[in-house]
């Protein structure tokens, strides 16, 4: 699928280690997504025409922020004419796992004890089946990574 958006002229695909997803999006980010992924793909124009039903917004101020979210590799985008046709380079679970996954890597390195201690508190009312898949997902992912 790749290579027929390459060919198709599409730009900008999803790298896991590119995307700068480190917190959640915007509220215009995600308002700009979830109307991404209900339409399939759009220009700057239609995005714009939808959202300003429900609020105020510049044409200029949605142009940014998609501009914004393919830097980030979340939407990808081909030539039309003057401007871009826009389509989403993640799925929404995809999207939200990276947000996860940056924010739980940055909690990891930053305060690894105080982690450790929140997940034993929130699991504690919890069977221990739980407690047991963490464990056994924190050692799936230690096996993954490059030494």
């Amino acid at each position: 699928m790749a290579d027929s958006r390459k060919q198709q002229g599409w730009s900008r695909h999803p790298r896991e280690d590119h995307t700068g997803i480190k917190r959640p999006l915007g509220e215009l980010e995600q308002a700009v997504m979830d109307m991404m992924w209900t339409l399939g793909e759009a220009g700057t124009t239609e995005v714009h025409d939808r959202l300003a039903v429900r609020r105020s917004i510049a044409p200029t101020t949605v142009i940014t922020t998609m501009e914004r979210l393919h830097k980030k590799g979340i939407l990808l985008r081909r030539r039309a004419g003057k401007g871009y046709i826009y389509f989403p380079g993640l799925t929404r679970g995809e999207l939200e796992r990276r947000i996860v996954a940056g924010v739980m890597e940055d909690l990891v390195r930053e305060f690894p004890e105080a982690l450790v201690s929140y997940f034993q508190q929130a699991l504690a009312d919890e069977e221990t089946a739980g407690l047991d898949a963490l464990f056994k997902m924190i050692e799936q992912l230690r096996r993954q990574r490059p030494e």
